[in-house]
């Protein structure tokens, strides 16, 4: 109750400056970020099985009959205030709900004002921060298990498998779960887990979610000796890594740390790789809240999540970090993998390095 309670009053004073009276949150997104919520029975859709609507005065929880008891037992809590149920077979539309309290003052849906109400959602409180932390350290021993148990000859799907039970059991939904072995690392920036069983070497991406909030990482893991040339291909892309971590700094402008990550893949020697995949960006309740652009004139706020994922082809380098006053703090590096050390402008960085495995 206690969080619910401090998110509305952030809702309310953004209320202030909006021209409107209240807003009714109907995304999974918005209610995660409200009350921490598992706020959905089918992963695949946006849509949340329950909605809230924040007025000045009002704070009114609408669900149906089949979700209320769960909700409120092992979600929510029973001391939300004001709940409307209806019954399942005569659902209750979120534009039925703002077309009726609309009669009084002016409701909005959350998906009208997504773009203001972004900034509202992106700046975590310290209990969502808290929750961050832990699901760093999950993320990481879920990648790291996956990694460790690896064995040549087994699937894509089948480390996929192994990826999503790892993070299923420790309540990370596995949102993105990709794999690439060998020559699919180089080939495909997103590879969608296939058939084809591994022999060298392997690239395991996560973004899981849990409580709403998204984390995500990449690790690799070649079996022998690493090539000389993919050891070199790695330090550059963890130098780009190392270098937009430094500069997410309260204050910047997310147009300017695009020209310091040009400027980045330029040094190392690189200069038009960024050219073919994202470099990631935003995080928080969405996968990418926003991307890293040429134009962005957005500013980093402290409290904010990014996950950066620079790539050379054959590699990549990707955790999530946390901006803070004093910088950034990296959620998800782990314990188990190698790691190097990369300086920028007298301050270091510990990137995960590729983990040989001389086994199998």
């Amino acid at each position: 109750m206690e969080r619910l309670c401090e998110q509305v009053r952030k809702v309310r004073r953004w209320l202030i400056d909006q021209p409107f009276d209240g807003i009714l949150l109907s995304e999974q997104k918005n209610i995660a970020w409200l009350t921490g919520a598992r706020a959905y029975v089918n992963l695949a859709t946006e849509r949340s099985i329950v909605f809230f609507l924040i007025t000045e005065s009002e704070t009114v929880m609408y669900c149906s009959n089949i979700e209320k008891e769960r909700l409120l037992a092992e979600e929510i809590g029973d001391t939300v205030g004001e709940i409307h149920v209806f019954p399942w077979y005569d659902p209750l539309l979120a534009e039925s709900i703002t077309q009726e309290q609309s009669k009084i003052g002016k409701v909005v849906l959350d998906r009208e004002v997504e773009s203001a109400f972004k900034a509202v959602r992106s700046a975590l409180s310290p209990s969502q921060v808290a929750g961050y932390r832990q699901l760093g350290k999950l993320s990481a021993a879920a990648v790291e298990e996956t990694a460790l148990g690896l064995q040549r000859g087994e699937t894509e799907l089948e480390i996929a498998g192994r990826l999503a039970n790892a993070a299923i059991k420790r309540g990370i939904e596995p949102v993105v779960n990709l794999v690439a072995v060998d020559d699919r690392v180089s080939a495909y920036r997103h590879p969608l887990p296939t058939d084809k069983r591994l022999d060298r070497y392997v690239m395991i991406v996560l973004s899981g979610r849990r409580n709403g909030q998204y984390i995500s990482l990449t690790r690799l893991v070649h079996f022998g000796v690493i090539p000389i040339d993919l050891k070199k291909k790695h330090a550059a892309v963890c130098t780009i890594d190392s270098r937009l971590m430094h500069h997410t700094r309260v204050g910047q402008s997310m147009g300017d740390l695009f020209k310091e990550m040009k400027a980045a893949y330029a040094t190392v020697g690189y200069l038009h790789e960024w050219k073919n995949h994202h470099q990631g960006g935003l995080t928080g309740y969405v996968g990418r809240e926003r991307l890293l652009q040429p134009d962005a004139q957005e500013l980093i706020q402290a409290n904010e999540v990014y996950a950066w994922n620079p790539s050379i082809t054959g590699t990549k380098s990707e955790d999530t970090i946390l901006v803070t006053e004093s910088g950034p703090e990296i959620l998800t590096l782990g314990k188990k993998f190698p790691l190097m050390t990369v300086t920028v402008a007298g301050c270091t960085y510990e990137r995960p390095d590729i983990l040989g495995r001389n086994d199998g």
